[in-house]
C-alpha cells in the first residue's frame, strides 16, 4: 500500500527536547489575587461637610480607573472588634491592605483585629479622619482623602513596632498611667466631634489640678526599679502630641524600644507653678520648662505600679487601672506611606534628662 506524501512528511518531524522540557517546567501563568484594599470606616470619625464619610469615599473612588477602583472594598466598623476580625479573616486570601479610616483609636482597632491572623503580608493603611491623627502625621500620610486613597495604591511599606499593654491591648502611639488617662476619660466623644483637638484643652485644665499625685514604681526588663512621685507615666512608641508638645521627642516606632517619661510632681504647689507657666510662657518655652521636670529612659518592657491605683490608657482608650505592663513588639506591623515620606530619620535625636539612681532613688 502506497504511503501518502503527507504521512511521509509527518514521520520526518522530530520533537524538540528543549521545548518539551521548557513546557513541562513552566507552570501556567497565575493572576496575583492578593491585591484587595479593605477600607474600614469608623462611623464616629469626622467627615467633611454634611456628606457621610462612606459617600465621600465612594465619590472619590468613582474618579479612579476601573481596575484601580475594583481593588477597594468598603466596610463599616462596629462596636465589637471581633466582627472586624471575622470580616478580615473571611477575605484574608485576597487582602493586601486593611485601612483604618479615623484617628489613632481606629488604627488600634484595625491592628487588634489583624494581629491574631499572624499574616505579615497584610499591611495597614490610614486615611486620617479622627480628632488627633497623631500617628498618621508622624508617618507623613496626607490628610486629603484623594491623596490618601492614591497613596494606598502607590505607596511603600514602613515596618513599625507596636506596644502591647498587659499582653492584649495594642498601642501604636502612646499609653500611660495617671493624668493622661484622666484627660482621656474626661473628654467625651461628643466634645471631640464638636470641638476637635480643642476638646482636650478643657480636660487638661480641669484634670491637671484634680489628678492625684502618687508614687510610681516602674520596673524595667533588666531588673531596674525606678521610684518617683508624680502625676503620670507615659510610655511612647512615637513622639508627638499636640502642636509643639512632646514628652518623648526621641521616640521612634522602628527602634525596638519603648520610651518612658515620668512627669514628676511633689506637691500641690507644683500645680500653681505649672498654672503660672501656662499663663506666662510661649508653648515652646513652656515645653522646655516642662521637659526639665520630666525623667526619661528607654526599655523593652516596663511594669508600672502605684501606691494609689490610677487610670491607664492606650491611644486614648482607657483600659483599666494600675498595675499595667507595657512591652514592645518590634516590626509587628507594616504601614503604607507615601513613597517620598522619610519618617523618623536616625539623626533626629534630642537629649533628655535620663533616669539615674542619683535622681531616682529606689
Amino acid at each position: 500500500m502506497a504511503t501518502s506524501p503527507i504521512t511521509t512528511a509527518l514521520t520526518k518531524i522530530r520533537p524538540n527536547p528543549s521545548l518539551i522540557r521548557f513546557a513541562s517546567q513552566s507552570p501556567a501563568p497565575q493572576v496575583h489575587s492578593k491585591n484587595k484594599i479593605m477600607l474600614v470606616v469608623n462611623p464616629q470619625a469626622g467627615g467633611v461637610g454634611d456628606s457621610p464619610l462612606d459617600q465621600q469615599i465612594q465619590d472619590e473612588l468613582n474618579t479612579f480607573r476601573p481596575k484601580d477602583k475594583d481593588r477597594f472594598m468598603v466596610v463599616k466598623a462596629t462596636s465589637n472588634p471581633a466582627d472586624l476580625q471575622t470580616l478580615i479573616a473571611q477575605h484574608k486570601d485576597k487582602l493586601n491592605t486593611v485601612v483604618a479610616i479615623g484617628g489613632d483609636g481606629s488604627i488600634r482597632q484595625v491592628i487588634k483585629a489583624l494581629l491574631p491572623l499572624k499574616d505579615p503580608s497584610i499591611a495597614v493603611g490610614v486615611l486620617p479622619r479622627g480628632t488627633g491623627n497623631l500617628f498618621a502625621t508622624e508617618l507623613g500620610i496626607p490628610t486629603s482623602l484623594k491623596e490618601g486613597l492614591q497613596t494606598l495604591l502607590t505607596g511603600k511599606r514602613f515596618e513599625s513596632d507596636i506596644l502591647m499593654a498587659n499582653g492584649k491591648e495594642p498601642c501604636i502611639m502612646m499609653g500611660g498611667a495617671g493624668l493622661d488617662a484622666d484627660i482621656m476619660e474626661a473628654t467625651t466623644r461628643t466634645e471631640k466631634r464638636w470641638f476637635g483637638k480643642l476638646a482636650y484643652v478643657k480636660s487638661v485644665l480641669t484634670q491637671l489640678f484634680s489628678s492625684p499625685i502618687v508614687t510610681f514604681n516602674i520596673e524595667t526588663d533588666d531588673g531596674k526599679l525606678i521610684r518617683k512621685k508624680g502625676i503620670a507615666v507615659l510610655v511612647a512608641n512615637a513622639g508627638k502630641l499636640l502642636g509643639p508638645f512632646s514628652f518623648t521627642p526621641d521616640a521612634k516606632p522602628n527602634d525596638g524600644l519603648l520610651d518612658v517619661a515620668i512627669l514628676g510632681m511633689q506637691n500641690r504647689m507644683d500645680y500653681l507653678k505649672i498654672g503660672y507657666q501656662l499663663l506666662t510662657s510661649s508653648p515652646q518655652k513652656l515645653m522646655k520648662k516642662v521637659l526639665d521636670g520630666v525623667t526619661h529612659f528607654k526599655a523593652k518592657k516596663v511594669t508600672i505600679t502605684s501606691d494609689q491605683a490610677v487610670r491607664t490608657e492606650v491611644d486614648g482608650d482607657v483600659i483599666g487601672k494600675t498595675p499595667v505592663e507595657f512591652t514592645v513588639v518590634p516590626k509587628a506591623v507594616s504601614f503604607i506611606i507615601p513613597h517620598h515620606a522619610n519618617p523618623f530619620p536616625k539623626n533626629n535625636v534630642t537629649t533628655l534628662k535620663p533616669a539615674t539612681s542619683e535622681s531616682l532613688p529606689t
